[in-house]
């Protein structure tokens, strides 16, 4: 067959399993779980892979990877989903015994990846293609639960806070020469999916203020409040906002917690969660160290100590041209040009994925499918449509992997075109080097 027959056939087969695969879908997205725990999501994907007949790989705590290798050699190529939810109560699929929900849609790539696996599994398509394709179930995607991933990583569970990171360190993308993923976007007027643009680096840390306890009503001038130190360090960074350069696309945030505290008890142990972002990765030294200096100044200011542990973030996601050009192309089989947006190459997202960390390895693609109602990361984010969340995606990104794996001056033109940034070593000895801790003593 030639590669126009391959894709009608797929097209048939994913139509074909759409109520299994839907019934996939429902079930991660009514059982979703936070980054690295997504236990149960992880066991029943693997059971559906082994049913298939396929052996499915275990990776980092959560992760799967499913390899089909073809007769002929060529480059490996990874196409990713996301395991993780986030945590939004009010969501209508929150999980309350696991706190997430797929507020980001991360379970459609789940579906779309089990639909073209089911595809290749009712074809003899494998038979034909140059090289190797490499399905992998990511844990981690969203940088958060600070808390239980220090856990994690000081138990030599994890050797990053992210997902793709953690794969990265165990060699899951050492044979990789390219990768590919989707991700749901807001339902929108005009288009159907989006291409291209860049998003932010970041980098994630945890100040801890220690103070000392006393009965807040009747021996308050006993204490040290390490609440009052947080709040008047946030107090700080908002006042520097000003500062800093509109052109780097600066945001900063974080949220608090307290260890145990009750009201009527004066705070001793309060963690602030933090995160910052920006336009280029070494733009966040510098404003790190301000950042720092707001947590050091006011903890002397109120008295506690201090610690400052920083963790390794994000690099900015740069999409490769030629795979974008050979999505659009399958895309246009279901969209007429007027339903395709293309995103500037100066268009930068303040949000941050560590698909990012992967475009600095190899060449990737991201597109944006539009088929949620709500915002991302909102109570009313909600994939309603299927077609064009799941089916179309699939079927879109089945086109590709034909294109690609059935033409071998194809996969030169991509892989030699690229500029890479850092090897997988060097990538390593950065990240690994952004581990810092400082600590700050200020109590007699």
């Amino acid at each position: 067959m030639n590669r126009t027959e391959i894709k009608s056939q797929f097209y048939n087969i994913i139509d074909s399993h759409k109520n299994q695969v839907i019934t996939y879908a429902n079930f991660l997205n009514k059982n979703s779980e936070l980054g690295f725990f997504e236990f149960n999501s992880s066991e029943y994907i693997y059971k559906i892979l082994y049913n298939l007949g396929l052996k499915p790989k275990k990776i980092s705590t959560t992760g799967l990877e499913i390899k089909f290798s073809g007769i002929n050699p060529g480059p490996t190529i990874a196409v990713i989903a996301e395991l993780d939810g986030l945590t939004v109560p009010g969501h209508p699929f929150y999980n309350i015994q696991n706190k997430a929900a797929h507020a980001c849609g991360h379970h459609t790539q789940s579906a779309i990846l089990l639909a073209i696996i089911i595809t290749l599994c009712n074809s003899n398509f494998i038979r034909q293609i140059n090289g190797s394709i490499k399905f992998i179930f990511t844990p981690a995607e969203e940088l958060i639960d600070i808390n239980n991933r220090i856990a994690l990583y000081e138990n030599n569970k994890i050797s990053f806070l992210s997902g793709k990171q953690d794969l990265i360190s165990l060699g899951t993308f050492d044979e990789v020469s390219l990768a590919i993923m989707t991700h749901s976007a807001p339902l929108n007027k005009i288009y159907k999916v989006s291409f291209g643009g860049k998003t932010n680096a970041n980098q994630v840390h945890r100040a801890t203020f220690y103070g000392k306890s006393s009965h807040a009503g009747g021996y308050p001038d006993k204490g040290i409040n390490s609440s009052q130190a947080a709040y008047l360090s946030n107090l700080s960074i908002n006042n520097k906002r000003i500062n800093f350069d509109s052109n780097d696309n600066v945001r900063i945030h974080g949220v608090y917690s307290n260890d145990n505290n009750s009201i009527n008890t004066v705070p001793n142990k309060t963690f602030y969660e933090g995160k910052i972002r920006v336009k280029h990765f070494d733009k966040l030294k510098n404003i790190t160290q301000s950042i720092f200096r707001s947590y050091i100044g006011s903890a002397k200011a109120v008295g506690c100590d201090l610690l400052i542990e920083k963790f390794p973030g994000y690099h900015p996601l740069i999409q490769d041209s030629n795979l974008i050009n050979i999505i659009k192309d399958n895309a246009l089989v279901f969209y007429d040009e007027k339903k395709i947006n293309h995103i500037s190459d100066d268009s930068q997202s303040g949000g941050s994925t560590d698909m990012g960390d992967i475009s600095t390895l190899m060449p990737v693609v991201h597109p944006l499918f539009h088929s949620a109602e709500g915002e991302p990361h909102s109570e009313n984010f909600v994939v309603t449509n299927n077609e064009l969340g799941i089916f179309n995606p699939a079927k879109i990104i089945a086109g590709s992997i034909v294109d690609i794996m059935t033409n071998l001056h194809l996969q030169k033109q991509i892989i030699e075109s690229y500029k890479r940034k850092y090897s997988i070593q060097k990538y390593l000895s950065i990240q690994n080097n952004e581990f810092e801790k400082i600590t700050v003593k200020n109590m007699k």
